[in-house]
């Protein structure tokens, strides 16, 4: 099993507010897809820092999520809004649980 972390960094409080209300009304398509084991959001307001984690049964369930429709559709709506923050995926190997 695998986690995909996103780790986003704001640059102001509208984009960290932003970031959070897209993931509040996301359009959950990812839970339904083959080998989707999780969703969590971490976000720390002192930081302005995100986490995004997704846990799935294999690195090619994953791959397959990201190459699907359902992924272009479930971020077209981030990719609209103007949002000032940095970005980066990192993929972990669950050693212990």
């Amino acid at each position: 099993m695998i986690v995909v972390v996103n780790h986003i960094k704001a640059h102001d409080k509208e984009s960290f507010e932003k970031i959070i209300d897209n993931f509040r009304g996301r359009e959950r398509l990812v839970d339904r897809f083959k080998g989707f084991k999780g969703f969590r959001l971490l976000a720390s307001t002192e930081d302005m820092e995100i986490m995004v984690m997704t846990f799935w049964e294999s690195r090619e369930d994953f791959k397959n999520w990201v190459e699907s429709e359902e992924f272009r559709r479930g971020h077209s709506r981030a990719r609209n809004t103007n949002i000032n923050a940095d970005s980066r995926g990192v993929i972990y190997d669950i050693i212990v649980e």
